[in-house]
C-alpha cells in the first residue's frame, strides 16, 4: 500500500485514470487502540482503523482505500497483507480490494498512520475493542509460556482467508489455554525425570557411576579427589523433551574427558579408571620438568607407556566402541639391554617392504614403491638410489605410508598428490619434495603403470 497526498492527484488522474476529488481528503479517521503488555512488540500498540470508502479508477485495476482523511493506493486484485504477532497467512495469500469494504484494518506502531496489517471483520466498535483485547491477551500468553515446546509448536493462528473475527480468536484462545496446561503438566514430568536421573548418579570423592542417555553405565574412579558434582553430568544423563532430536548427538566421553583433563591440570601425576558396561581402562599421566625448563607429559594405559597422540583416542574407542587396543601400534617400546630401542612389528614391516602405495591427481593414478632404511636410529627414504633423511623418524614415515595406502585419518589426505607433496615439503623441504614427486611420476610412466 502507498499513501497518497494532494500532490499526487494530478498523477492519479493523468496516469491511472482516477476521477479525482479534493474532498477525498476530508473526514476524521475512526481508530481504536490497545496497548500491548510487552512494549517491544510492534511499537507497543495495536490499532483497528475503520475503512470509510473504496474508490476505483476507470479501468478497475487500481483502487484507493479511504481511512478518514488518508488515502492508500492499492492494486485491486493483489494486496499482500502484513503478518503481525501470532496471526499468520499463507505466503502467497492476497486480498482483493473488496475484502476491505465496510471492515476494519488491524495496524501497529506509534505513528499518525500506523502500518497496516490484516483485515478485521466486526459489526460494532465494542466488538472491535474485544478483538484487540483478545489479541493482546493471546500475545501475552504466548510470550509468557514461550519456553514450553507445546506453546512454541502452536503459537500461530493461521487465517485461511486473512480475516480476523471474534469467534476465531475465542477458539484460538481456548486452544492456547489447553496447550499451556498440557505444557505445564509435561514440564512437571520433566522435573521428575531430571531428579530421577540425578538420583541415579552414585557419587563420592573418588568414584562416580551414572547411566547415560545412550543406556550405557559409566564409571570414573581415582585415588585423587574427582571434584565432580551431579549437575556437571546433566547434559549426558538427562535430556529435556524440546532437545530430544539432539539426543543422538550427545557425547558422553567428551564430558568424561572434561572431568579427566581438569584433574590432570590439578595434579602432575595420577591415574583414573574409566568404565562402561563392565569394560574398564586406566589412564595414567606424569608431568615432568625438562632441564631446559619446559614440561613433558607422559601417558599410560593400564600401566603401559603409550604415545601421547594415541592415549585419549584409544580410551575413547575402547570404552565407547569396544575396539581392542593394539599395543604394538601405541605402546612406547622399552630400550633393550644392548641400548637399542626395540622395533615394533609395524616398523619392521616398513623396513622390509617399504612404502607401497599410490598418488592421484588430474594426470592420473601413479603407483610407487619407496625403500625405507634405518641407520644409527635414523630413518631414511631411498629415492633413485639417493638416501633422504626423514626428520621425525618412524612416526613420520608411518604417516606417509598411511597417506599412500589410503589409511590416513582424514579423507583429504588419502592418496592425493597435493597432500602427499605438502607433507613431504614439511619434512624434507620444497626442492626435495618436488624431486620425489617427479621421480614417482616418471618411474610410473616408464613402467606403464599410470592409470
Amino acid at each position: 500500500m502507498q499513501e497518497i497526498t494532494k500532490e499526487d492527484l494530478e498523477e492519479l488522474e493523468a496516469i491511472y485514470g482516477f476521477q479525482v476529488k479534493e474532498e477525498w481528503f476530508n473526514g476524521n479517521m475512526t481508530k481504536i487502540s490497545c496497548e500491548l503488555e510487552d512494549e517491544r512488540y510492534w511499537g507497543g500498540v495495536i490499532h483497528a482503523i475503520k475503512v470509510d470508502d473504496i474508490i476505483y479508477n476507470e479501468r478497475k485495476t487500481l483502487a484507493l482505500i479511504k481511512l478518514g482523511s488518508h488515502l492508500f493506493r492499492v492494486k485491486a486484485e493483489a494486496i499482500r497483507p502484513n503478518e503481525i504477532l501470532f496471526l499468520d497467512v499463507d505466503y502467497d495469500f492476497r486480498y482483493t480490494v473488496e475484502d476491505f469494504r465496510d471492515r476494519w484494518v488491524l495496524a501497529y506502531g506509534n505513528y499518525e498512520i500506523p502500518a497496516l496489517a490484516l483485515i478485521i471483520d466486526a459489526q460494532t466498535e465494542e466488538e472491535v475493542k474485544e478483538i484487540l483485547e483478545a489479541i493482546n491477551r493471546i500475545a501475552t500468553t504466548i510470550k509468557k509460556y514461550s519456553y514450553l515446546p507445546e506453546v512454541k509448536d502452536n503459537q500461530y493462528l493461521h487465517l485461511d482467508n486473512g480475516i480476523i473475527t471474534k469467534e476465531i480468536l475465542e477458539d484460538f484462545e481456548e486452544h492456547m489455554k489447553t496447550v499451556v496446561q498440557l505444557g505445564l503438566k509435561a514440564e512437571a514430568e520433566e522435573e521428575k525425570k531430571k531428579q530421577e536421573a540425578l538420583n541415579n548418579v552414585v557419587l563420592s570423592d573418588n568414584k562416580v557411576e551414572f547411566i547415560a542417555l545412550n543406556g550405557g553405565k559409566y564409571s570414573l574412579e581415582s585415588s585423587l579427589k574427582l571434584n565432580v558434582n551431579k549437575e556437571m553430568l546433566l547434559p549426558v544423563i538427562y535430556c529435556h523433551r524440546k532437545e530430544a532430536s539432539y539426543k543422538q548427538y550427545i557425547n558422553v566421553m567428551q564430558t568424561i574427558g572434561d572431568i579427566v583433563f581438569a584433574l590432570m591440570k590439578q595434579h602432575p601425576e595420577g591415574e583414573v579408571t574409566i568404565g562402561k558396561d563392565g569394560r574398564k581402562i586406566t589412564l595414567g599421566w606424569e608431568v615432568k620438568q625438562r632441564k631446559d625448563g619446559t614440561t613433558a607429559v607422559f601417558y599410560f594405559l593400564n600401566g603401559r607407556r603409550v604415545k601421547n597422540e594415541y592415549a585419549w583416542k584409544r580410551v575413547y574407542s575402547y570404552i565407547e566402541d569396544n575396539v581392542p587396543i593394539d599395543w604394538d601400534e601405541i605402546e612406547v617400546k622399552r630400550v633393550s639391554k644392548t641400548g637399542k630401542r626395540e622395533l615394533s612389528p609395524k616398523a619392521r614391516e616398513l623396513l622390509e617392504e617399504g612404502i607401497r602405495g599410490e598418488i592421484r591427481d588430474e594426470e592420473g593414478t601413479f603407483p610407487f614403491h619407496l625403500t625405507v632404511k634405518r641407520k644409527n636410529d635414523k630413518w631414511y627414504l631411498v629415492i633413485g638410489g639417493k638416501e633422504i633423511y626423514i626428520k621425525g623418524g618412524f612416526s613420520v614415515i608411518e604417516r606417509l605410508h598411511n597417506m599412500a595406502t589410503g589409511k590416513a585419518l582424514y579423507w583429504e589426505d588419502r592418496q592425493k598428490t597435493s597432500s602427499f607433496y605438502k607433507k613431504l615439503k614439511e619434512i624434507v623441504g620444497k626442492e626435495t619434495a618436488k624431486e620425489i614427486i617427479k621421480t614417482i611420476k616418471e618411474t610410473a610412466i616408464l613402467w606403464g603403470a599410470v592409470e
